[in-house]
């Protein structure tokens, strides 16, 4: 049976590390410019920060900012801003994680973890995934992790020194349960800090000037599909056959934002066409185990993300929502950064 798991910014959050957007515009507006184009952009940025939330999710509003420009050339220029200071802002992160919290995590633990989703799943959705996994049969069970990050934090855990996109048959085997599960393959689909950066939207509707939706040398930088298939790496398309033979897919750490949108749109196709499940860890601040009974609502709005309009009458027997699992945030990871 195999299991793909699909990792997002969550997963290095609850590490402690540095990597939410609101992070990074911190470091990115005190950098110094000697281009007007890139200090009118940390003006309007500094700006919106204070009285909106769009910037969130940066590829979405950078979508939006980019009707402000006018030619290729200052693309170009903004986005190659960004995205280098992004990677040395990570790249900074990365050796923080390396220098301190990441000695203090149990490899052992993270893997056992990482190769019982079922564990941190509660009540019936706990009971209902063991049945499905006994109903699959197949073993032993084969797990391939896609990682949105560009950060490395996995392959510092796992003690993986070399740096790639692609890790396969890493070899990681445990028998949990009279089952043996292996950790298989590790892909980061969007690149690293070191190559592939793919800093971009979901399709040429979140590119809000009109005129760049026509010039291919923009689309294929900063509409991910293009960008992924002018790349040549292949990394996405392996990755969506993971997920095409999945029997489950386990989402953790991501806000299922529509920049990813062909993600879940991939996903919402298999759960019409086959048997499989949707596993999907979600993090709600202010979600009170005490007034449980509320996350069914939550789930209907996670399926409808998952879905659309077009909701099949079994999606709630397919997809298994857990809110503040403690799944990757065990008493092993509270630790902050001095």
């Amino acid at each position: 049976m195999h299991i793909a798991y699909m990792i997002g910014n969550g997963f290095d959050i609850a590490l402690g590390l540095k990597t939410k957007y609101s992070d990074f515009y911190q470091f990115y507006v005190k950098t110094e410019s000697n281009s007007e184009l890139i200090r009118e952009f940390k003006k309007a940025l500094k700006e919106e920060l204070d009285i909106t939330d769009k910037w969130s999710d940066l590829e979405l509003a950078l979508g939006q900012y980019l009707q402000n420009l006018s030619n290729i050339s200052q693309f170009d220029e903004l986005l190659d801003d960004i995205r280098f200071n992004l990677s040395e802002y990570l790249k900074n992160v990365q050796g923080l994680f390396k220098s301190d919290i990441c000695k203090k995590i149990d490899t052992k633990e993270f893997l056992e973890q990482l190769l019982t989703p079922e564990r941190f799943l509660r009540g019936r959705n706990k009971s209902a995934l063991e049945q499905f996994y006994s109903s699959v049969g197949t073993k032993p069970y084969y797990f391939n992790v896609i990682s949105f990050n560009y950060t490395n934090s996995i392959e510092q855990i796992l003690k993986i020194t070399h740096d790639s996109n692609e890790h396969l048959s890493l070899g990681y085997r445990a028998v949990i349960g009279n089952v043996e599960r292996r950790l298989y393959n590790l892909y980061h689909v969007h690149g690293s800090v070191i190559e592939d950066m793919i800093l971009g939207i979901n399709d040429e509707n979140q590119l809000e000037n009109l005129d760049f939706r026509d010039i291919p040398e923009i689309r294929s930088d900063f509409i991910k599909p293009e960008s992924n298939l002018a790349q040549g790496h292949g990394v996405e398309e392996v990755c969506k056959e993971q997920i095409r033979k999945a029997s489950v897919i386990c989402i953790f750490g991501s806000s299922l934002g529509k920049t990813d949108q062909l993600w879940w749109e991939l996903i919402a196709e298999q759960l019409r066409e086959r048997e499989c499940r949707l596993v999907i860890f979600d993090y709600k601040p202010h979600f009170l185990q005490l007034n449980s009974s509320r996350s069914f609502r939550f789930k209907q709005e996670i399926i409808r993300i998952i879905f659309g309009n077009d909701v099949p009458s079994d999606a709630n027997d397919k997809v298994y929502v857990n809110f503040n699992s403690d799944l990757f945030n065990s008493e092993l990871f509270k630790i902050e950064f001095a």
